[in-house]
């Protein structure tokens, strides 16, 4: 199923990285790191849970 059309993917980097510079705003570096582990890892479960739907 083809999802309705959405931000451009030019779009979606900027908001990206607006999204992490507030998000790691004030933080120290280790803070940040973790920040980021968390978010890599939660895109890798996202693309985890649709490779197995596909799969399915």
């Amino acid at each position: 199923m083809q999802a309705s059309s959405g931000p451009s993917g030019e779009a979606l980097l900027a908001i990206a990285a607006l999204a992490a510079i507030q998000l790691t705003a004030g933080k120290s570096d280790a803070q940040a790191a973790v920040l980021g582990a968390f978010f890599t890892m939660l895109g890798d479960a996202i693309g985890l849970l649709l490779a197995q739907r596909a799969a399915l």
